[in-house]
């Protein structure tokens, strides 16, 4: 996985929501390939090709089409790598490197024989890029082919054009409204309601008279939990430009729109350790909702979310949550009593945590039905349904969390096959869940194959080539 000085960059596969539109759109245009009229609803069914954005706690930093020739499932499928580009500013710092392991994968899980990726011949730097990841030179089309196995590569004539239905972005009535017509407007002074510490120079207020907007919640690369107002997906005011919010320092990030002064997105970054308190679990779980919706005080100044320590969860999945460090090594003793502690709904399932007036936490309840590892759901997908596929995925994501925040030994450095013989299991368990057939609606197959590919290449499993 590529990283900045802030965290890993996240490869995650595009899709037609409207911030996604926008950020292809931009990219491709600066990699002087402009998509044109439909490209959202391109981007819904794969008519073109799948878009891999790399992405940097939201910010996109470069991009990559797949473009795949042959039925599902043919012996002979072919996979394209076109147009890779990455930001100038951002170059060398093996984004993409990550943006091609991740095409690469996505390749070989649809079942591609031959890969190809497309840069030019005379770059020194993207020669040996390719020469890097193991592609070779095809002088007649000035490709590079690469085989996941030890097969030759394959000759192949195809073209590379972009589809003339691939060339634009129409945003939809509305785009350029400040604040979406379905969410409440105006708040005027200081609204009445308890009032919370979020952070030092920052007090929400719980406006009794307010509703929870409808919003969006999902798992973002892998490594947070994310929500934005449902508007946002519908139309193309797709921005946090201008909105009051706290200082992104590499934790949790709250931006409060101008005009309500409500919550309008949260980044909450999945802790790097897991701590086992059941009881503190439990008195997570219970804390009752203030009513009201939290509001930023008009006084509140610049401010950082403070950090959290430790993620708490169970094997059953029903709750995550994240707390600060007083209240992961304190546990129920760090509270006067349980039911001090209290919650504040950012979303139906999404809310902060407060003891004692302060901020000290954040819990996600029932998150397996927001589980999308690599970015949003699917336009198509609804939510994960009851039965022995959610059984299976919930004890997959339990299971692939509690490894994701331990010390892992690096595939490729294992003495033994036992080290990772763990690691291992959960890779296999998500393939093997990931090609089980499933109605167009169930997201437990796609979910399965973005864990897969998260452990393919976070994990180091890309370096064995397997």
């Amino acid at each position: 996985m590529a990283s900045s000085a802030r965290g890993p960059v996240v490869v995650r596969r595009a899709t037609a929501a409207p911030r996604d539109t926008r950020a292809v759109t931009e990219l491709l245009r600066a990699a002087g390939d402009p998509p044109g009229d439909t490209l959202a609803a391109a981007l819904a069914d794969d008519r073109w090709g799948i878009v891999l954005l790399a992405e940097h706690r939201g910010e996109t930093l470069g991009v990559t089409v797949l473009r795949l020739w042959g039925p599902p499932g043919a012996p002979s499928r072919r996979a394209l790598i076109d147009t890779l580009w990455v930001r100038p500013d951002r170059r060398r710092q093996g984004i993409a490197s990550a943006l091609v392991q991740a095409a690469s994968v996505e390749a070989e899980a649809r079942g591609a024989t031959d890969v190809r990726l497309v840069a030019p011949s005379g770059d020194p730097a993207a020669v040996a890029l390719t020469a890097s990841l193991g592609y070779t030179a095809v002088p007649a089309w000035s490709l590079y082919a690469r085989a996941p196995s030890d097969t030759a590569p394959m000759e192949l004539s195809i073209p590379v054009e972009v589809p003339v239905e691939a060339r634009a972005i129409v945003r939809p009535p509305g785009a350029h409204q400040d604040v979406p017509q379905d969410v409440p407007q105006g708040v005027h002074g200081e609204p009445a309601g308890e009032h919370f510490e979020l952070a030092p120079g920052a007090v929400v207020v719980l406006d009794p008279a307010a509703e929870v907007s409808p919003a969006v919640s999902f798992w973002s690369g892998a490594l947070a939990f994310r929500t934005r107002w449902a508007a946002d997906r519908r139309t193309a005011t797709w921005t946090t430009e201008g909105c009051l919010g706290s200082r992104d320092e590499g934790g949790d990030v709250l931006r409060f729109d101008p005009g309500t002064r409500r919550v309008r997105e949260t980044w909450l970054s999945r802790p790097s350790s897991v701590r086992i308190d059941a009881r503190l679990l439990a008195a997570v779980e219970a804390a009752p909702c203030v009513p009201g919706v939290p509001t930023l005080h008009p006084d509140a100044t610049d401010f950082a979310c403070p950090p959290m320590a430790a993620a708490l969860f169970d094997v059953a999945l029903g709750c995550y949550a994240a707390v600060t460090a007083p209240l992961a090594h304190g546990g129920i003793a760090a509270l006067g009593s349980p039911g001090e502690l209290r919650a504040a709904a950012i979303t139906a399932h999404v809310h902060l945590l407060f003891a004692g007036g302060r901020c000290v936490g954040w819990r996600v309840l029932d998150p397996v039905t927001h589980a999308r590892p690599m970015g949003w759901p699917e336009p198509r997908e609804g939510a994960v349904p009851a039965g022995p596929r959610r059984t299976e995925l919930t004890a997959l994501l339990y299971d692939w969390m509690t490894l994701d925040a331990s010390a892992r030994v690096r595939p490729d450095e294992a003495a033994d096959p036992d080290e990772i013989a763990h690691l291992v299991a959960v890779r296999d368990r998500a393939r093997r869940l990931a090609a089980l057939t499933a109605p167009d609606d169930d997201p437990v197959p796609g979910v399965a194959r973005d864990i897969a590919a998260h452990v393919h290449w976070s994990w180091g499993f890309f370096r064995l080539g397997d």
